[in-house]
């Protein structure tokens, strides 16, 4: 009796074996799930308090307010010197850049491995040093020896007030994006981004999304709209160009009124999506900024200039009425996005330009939500849905929702060695290519269902205005 239970307990175990080594594979094999974190107030290590992505750098670690950039690959931290000579107070400029990074003892500070070749910049390397240290993503995963840059000349970089912060840099060869990747923490270089609400009255005030290796879902609204990314042009380094179709006022009283010119007659106005800058748009003045004035029956301020938070931002009149209403970013695909009063008013969050490509900044972004997948060289809008409620969804190389039957179920590791991917000597950055003389593609698609200062800002070059092709009739 005993003999033959032999060869029938050896096949359970067997079984066992082989349903456990099945198990172990998938779980191998599975996708790890994004990892977000809060843009939001930031109280910095130093007790100011700034908006965007708090993240910690250091031994021991400080907290920085960092913002997302598309036109860099690098990650990019202000300190100990302010890098603004004779403009601001020690305190005002703690405040200006997201805090100062002040390491009591710069031996814990690294240096890079010598073979390792650090990824292009639009800038000169000799405004930079790099250095490797601490890089802690909230609580969620920290980093260990990651290479970051330390502003030595930024003076000539020409950022000025349209972005001091630290930077998160979320180019095509992103440092941070290929080191969570490279390390198996996210599935492909992709970020979901919603810049919350953020007004003047700091009780309207709700937090944002900034999600790495996919989007928060809950965040959006409808139907996305994936674009292609627009290559090789020298006024859009971020390489998200929409078309607008209209921009419409809303009213108080439940008109609405358009600022396109009258005989436009369906042509769409190219727009570049920064959602660094700190404005909800950068507009040309004749015809469409004069009729927004002439609509809402108010004028600039002596030409003036905000020159804070808000830089370079036009000033209205205050003797005269402000505006009440919201305004509506019509997109050819079929988008409609509605920023409310609060998010761009009293101060108007429109920069007005004599010439050059319009621009959507970050308080398009408190109206719509965007995911970008270098990988996939895509980005992809819905209209926003302000809530606090989170539901990751992770993106494949091929801008594809993971199922989450495929994602892993036992806690990520939260602390690696960077890995990240290197430049290469013959590399020329993508965004500072020539103007390519292709016409970019209007692949659009449905997915996932459910200044006082003189500055040079390189979106500031020719307008373009697009007419709609002929329809040929049958």
């Amino acid at each position: 009796m005993a003999s033959s239970l032999i060869p029938l307990i050896a096949m359970r175990l067997w079984t066992i074996l082989f349903f456990l080594a099945g198990f172990s594979s998938a779980a191998d094999n599975c996708i790890p799930s994004p990892l977000a974190l809060p843009m939001e107030n930031v109280t910095l290590h130093s007790g100011y308090v700034r908006r965007g992505v708090a993240i910690s750098v250091g031994e021991p670690a400080q907290k920085l307010a960092f913002i997302p950039r598309w036109n860099n690959n690098n990650t990019f931290v202000y300190g100990p010197k302010c890098g603004q000579a004779n403009t601001f107070t020690r305190a005002e400029c703690n405040t200006w850049r997201g805090g100062l990074y002040e390491p009591k003892n710069w031996t814990i500070d690294g240096t890079l491995k010598k073979d390792y070749l650090p990824v292009s910049e639009n800038w000169a390397s000799n405004t930079y040093n790099m250095f490797t240290s601490t890089l802690r993503l909230g609580d969620a995963f920290t980093l260990k020896d990651f290479p970051m840059a330390q502003p030595v000349d930024p003076n000539g970089w020409e950022l000025l007030g349209w972005s001091p912060q630290h930077i998160l840099g979320m180019g095509p060869d992103s440092t941070l994006l290929s080191s969570l990747r490279n390390a198996g923490r996210i599935a492909s270089k992709s970020v979901g981004y919603y810049w919350g609400t953020d007004s003047a009255n700091s009780k309207g005030d709700t937090p944002g999304s900034f999600v790495l290796g996919g989007y928060d879902r809950a965040k959006t609204y409808g139907d996305g709209h994936q674009i292609e990314y627009t290559l090789g042009r020298v006024d859009c380094l971020s390489k998200m160009m929409v078309s607008i179709s209209d921009l419409v006022l809303n009213f108080p009283n439940g008109t609405s009124q358009s600022i396109f010119p009258s005989d436009h007659d369906g042509s769409t106005l190219d727009a570049c999506i920064y959602p660094h800058n700190p404005n909800f748009m950068k507009l040309g003045g004749d015809p469409w900024f004069d009729n927004l004035l002439a609509a809402i029956d108010n004028k600039e301020m002596d030409r003036s200039r905000e020159q804070g938070v808000d830089y370079w931002n036009i000033l209205l009149d205050p003797e005269k009425p402000i505006f009440k209403g919201d305004i509506t970013v019509r997109l050819n695909t079929g988008l409609d996005s509605t920023v409310p009063n609060d998010q761009f008013m009293p101060v108007i969050r429109i920069d007005r330009m004599n010439s050059g490509l319009p621009s959507l900044g970050r308080y398009f972004l408190t109206a719509a939500y965007l995911a970008t997948n270098e990988d996939a060289a895509t980005f992809t809008l819905w209209k926003a849905n302000p809530t606090s409620d989170q539901d990751l969804v992770a993106l494949d190389t091929n801008n594809k929702a993971v199922d989450s039957q495929n994602l892993c179920t036992t806690p990520p590791v939260t602390s690696v060695l960077a890995e990240p991917d290197e430049g290469q000597v013959s590399e020329v950055a993508e965004d500072t290519a020539s103007p390519s003389s292709t016409p970019r593609s209007d692949s659009i698609k449905l997915a996932f269902p459910s200044q006082a200062y003189p500055h040079y800002i390189p979106q500031e070059l020719g307008a373009t205005v697009r007419k709609p092709a002929p329809i040929e009739m049958p």
